[in-house]
């Protein structure tokens, strides 16, 4: 089985915040990383950050896809659907996917996933009957209200998108995304 870290990067907007993930990554984990780019700047800083991998320690590739996009839609969270093809696009069989604006301190290794297993991780102590996670999940009343109605009665821990570990034959993704995409 293959394992590496997987980042998502679409536009520049978060060129920076990338850079300086993959370089504290650097600091505690010196495997795979594969950045997979949904657009032509993506791929631009994504090709840079590869031609660095050597003082880095780490073994980069660079993944290009179509992402999908906002456009003239008007549909929001495109970038968190987009999220959802980690378990497609991914060339690993166990994964970490780490968002750009993360930065890594400290060992990654209980992240890894088991074989069909999914590592979720809390943010912050953020809850679902919180304020701003109240809000958002109130947003999905109407199309998951059973899910909807757990969430909302008792405080369970807010689920960091940004942090996850999994592995490819996990049908979670799946689910995720078809979740997501309603």
């Amino acid at each position: 089985m293959t394992n590496g870290v997987v980042f998502m990067i679409q536009g520049s907007k978060h060129w920076n915040q990338l850079v300086v993930a993959v370089y504290s990554l650097s600091k505690y984990y010196n495997g795979r990383v594969c950045l997979i780019a949904g657009d032509d700047e993506g791929e631009e800083v994504s090709d840079k950050i590869q031609a660095e991998a050597a003082n880095l320690d780490l073994d980069i590739s660079v993944l290009r896809w179509d992402a999908p996009t906002r456009g003239k839609t008007g549909k929001s969270g495109q970038a968190y659907a987009n999220k959802c093809e980690m378990g497609r696009l991914t060339p690993f069989d166990q994964s970490i996917f780490l968002d750009a604006d993360v930065l890594v301190v400290d060992s990654l290794d209980d992240l890894w996933p088991k074989v069909r297993e999914v590592k979720l991780t809390s943010f912050a102590d953020w809850v679902t009957t919180g304020n701003l996670v109240g809000k958002r999940i109130a947003g999905w009343k109407d199309v998951c209200p059973d899910e909807y109605k757990m969430m909302s009665e008792k405080p369970y821990p807010a689920i960091n998108t940004g942090v996850i570990g999994f592995c490819r034959y996990s049908t979670f993704m799946d689910d995720w995304k078809a979740t997501t995409n309603r």
